[in-house]
């Protein structure tokens, strides 16, 4: 199992409001980096397709109101992976959080992977920080 976690960024906002953010698929668009296209969601589950990489399709898998939420590859993914985010209470009015990446890739793969895949969890952590920055 290979695991790349995403810088924590400190969220101006409460667990609760991020979690709740991060619980509706309709937000997550807003957080995925440009190469991303043919976004389209459904409830609990989101679809995607990364530029000259994957189709990808995601469900929420796991949800501690809270304290954590987990979206796993559904569908035929490239490779089994989860995206998690768990949320700890800096304050009232803070959360940190970041994005850590679950896969199951071999090492060949690892190698090509690691540094896009370390980009995508900081962007989208990134972009979580921005959007309760307003």
């Amino acid at each position: 199992m290979t695991t790349i976690k995403g810088t924590p960024k400190v969220i101006s906002a409460s667990a609760k409001e991020v979690f709740d953010f991060l619980a509706d698929f309709r937000n997550f668009n807003e957080l995925l980096p440009e190469q991303v296209t043919n976004w389209r969601t459904s409830g609990d589950e989101c679809s995607f397709t990364i530029k000259g990489m994957a189709d990808i399709t995601l469900k929420i898998t796991k949800a501690e109101p809270n304290k954590l939420i987990t979206y796993s590859a559904t569908g035929k993914p490239p490779f089994p992976f989860s995206l998690d985010f768990p949320l700890e209470v800096v304050s009232e009015k803070e959360t940190q959080t970041s994005a850590i990446f679950n896969g199951e890739l071999n090492m060949m793969l690892e190698m090509l992977a690691k540094t896009p895949l370390q980009n995508f969890c900081n962007i989208v952590t990134e972009k979580l920080q921005k959007h309760f920055a307003k």
